[in-house]
């Protein structure tokens, strides 16, 4: 039979163990020797509603869009809050657009930032950040997925 602090000990180091768990990003991903924690989003409600519920976004975040085949998907800043940098990756992970420092829109016609090259992917990360760490066109994003 467990001693009475055993018990203790063992209940200490699951709910240890569950906190651990709670603050871990869902998943980290890194372009330019920065790594960020992102959420990754691939369901169509997901990806409607963005970051437009957020009131900032840490240097080190992100928002990952995952899409389930190559294509022109455009992005507008609808009820968002913050300006942001947007990166869209092509099949290979490779950046193939970005739209620095994009401006929050709270009127009903909001601009359609509308990459010229089709991408399966996009990033969005805290305005500045592209330029902070010089992401251009052809850097390649480490993410296993």
């Amino acid at each position: 039979m467990l001693s009475r602090l055993t018990f203790i000990f063992i209940i200490i180091c699951l709910i240890v163990i569950g906190v651990w768990f709670l603050i871990q990003p869902e998943d980290s991903l890194e372009i330019n020797n920065m790594v960020f924690a992102v959420e990754v989003v691939d369901t169509d409600e997901q990806i409607k509603k963005g970051l437009s519920d957020r009131s900032e976004l840490a240097e080190n975040q992100g928002m990952f869009f995952v899409f389930s085949q190559p294509g022109f998907y455009p992005f507008w800043m609808k009820e968002m809050l913050f300006p942001i940098d947007i990166i869209w990756l092509n099949n290979n992970k490779e950046v193939v657009f970005i739209k620095k420092d994009a401006q929050p829109c709270l009127e009903e016609n909001c601009q359609i930032i509308e990459p010229d090259k089709k991408a399966r992917y996009v990033l969005e990360v805290k305005a500045g950040i592209a330029d902070k760490i010089n992401i251009k066109i052809g850097d390649k994003l480490i993410f296993d997925r």
